[in-house]
């Protein structure tokens, strides 16, 4: 379909479904952040959301234990702490070992970071808990 000569394209749509924020000259509001939902200590940026392993959004996963999460994936954590040696055992991402990841103020669980292993691209990525998380506007207010 043809656009309009002067018309201004939508709102690319986001990890999730939703539309991305643009200021007045078009450019993508990048001041979105994620925060651990239990202290509040700003964990990621909305920019650092990326397509690990090719599904787009968040990913809904089942553990071994049968117990469900909506994964968001990220480039990069702050404020995150990983602990354990890394596993593959019950991977979800083939190719990446998994350890636990941890709000380094609080200690509360945000989800894994990702390792890994034979070159996969990228090195290391965060799988964060959607549940575990507040996402915040550049200002500090909740979205």
């Amino acid at each position: 379909m043809a656009r309009e000569e002067g018309a201004r394209p939508a709102p690319p749509a986001g990890p999730a479904g939703e539309a991305s924020t643009h200021d007045a000259e078009g450019r993508e509001e990048r001041r979105r952040r994620f925060h651990c939902r239990a202290c509040d200590t700003h964990v990621a940026d909305h920019a650092d959301l990326f397509a690990a392993g090719g599904a787009a959004g968040p990913g809904f996963f089942v553990n071994p234990a049968g117990r469900f999460f909506e994964v968001l994936t990220l480039r990069r954590a702050r404020s995150v702490a990983a602990g354990g040696k890394p596993t593959l055992e019950a991977t979800w991402f083939d190719g990446y070992a998994w350890q636990l990841a941890i709000c380094a103020r609080c200690t509360a669980h945000l989800g894994w970071r990702y390792v890994a292993v034979a070159g996969a691209e990228p090195p290391t990525f965060y799988g964060l808990i959607r549940d575990a998380l507040v996402e915040r506007d550049g200002g500090g207010a909740r979205l």
